[in-house]
């Protein structure tokens, strides 16, 4: 390992990948020396990247992200013998209301108790029920704080497992009609607002693209792309027909809430 050449690569990147690079770094160092595991907090698609590029240089150390079947993950790791994930420290909350909860409204009073983004892991609904791996650090805390989402009243227990029984939801399908693929454009079709509101929401870092935060409004958007709106939910790009007789573009998205 040129640990020089790493460093400057892990000082090169975004600020959140660089302190979770450094974390991981930590991480891998001590396992190298002790023969000791740990369990990170959660990653995004992005940090998952970042995070990939800095274990391709410990070949010798096991590694594994959990679940492999979600957006955000935690990455285990060990330098022992053992099972990474023997040194998972997640819990799947169960959250059960009177009337439907959304994703959005469930994260937001998550964030209100003050929990960061990196202990939740995703967040699946189905009705009036929900489920939501968290770190086993803030299980207590957000069992006792977390007792009302939007306008009702919840109840949370700890699932005998970490498997999801909710399946991941399927987002709502639209057709829309833009002068051109340019991220302004799309935005303000999908979110139905003025094209100069769309450009205020990319100035203002409200807006992620494929998990990264995008300010260039014009940038141009291809078929897979994920737009995350704060605000508004997560749009992804399935298809695009030809062009209209005008030229426009013409996209079926899906819009998750």
């Amino acid at each position: 390992m040129d640990r020089k050449k790493l460093l400057d690569w892990i000082s090169s990147q975004s600020e959140e990948n660089r302190l979770t690079c450094r974390r991981i770094l930590d991480a891998l160092l001590r396992a190298q020396r002790d023969g000791t595991g740990a369990c990170t907090l959660f990653l995004s698609p992005e940090q998952k990247r970042a995070a990939e590029s800095v274990l391709a240089h410990f070949p010798q150390i096991r590694t594994r992200f959990y679940p492999e079947d979600t957006e955000r993950q935690v990455l285990c790791l060990t330098g022992g013998p053992e099972d990474p994930t023997e040194h998972l420290d997640l819990k799947l909350l169960q959250i059960a209301g009177d009337g439907a909860l959304s994703h959005r409204h469930i994260l937001g009073a998550v964030m209100a108790t003050g929990i960061e983004r990196d202990r939740v892991g995703d967040i699946r609904t189905e009705d009036t029920i929900a489920q939501m791996l968290v770190k086993d650090s803030v299980v207590g805390y957000l069992c006792e704080a977390l007792r009302q989402i939007g306008r009702q009243r919840v109840r949370l227990s700890i699932a005998e497992t970490l498997a999801f029984t909710i399946r991941e939801q399927q987002g709502e399908t639209e057709r829309i009609i833009v002068s051109s693929p340019r991220m302004d454009a799309v935005v303000a079709a999908v979110t139905r607002q003025a094209r100069n509101k769309a450009q205020t929401l990319i100035r203002q870092g409200r807006i992620k693209r494929n998990h990264t935060v995008e300010t260039d409004a014009k940038k141009t958007l291809s078929v897979g792309d994920v737009l995350s709106v704060r605000g508004y939910g997560r749009y992804t790009l399935l298809s695009e027909e030809g062009p209209t007789r005008k030229g426009n573009c013409v996209f079926t998205v899906s819009h998750t809430k």
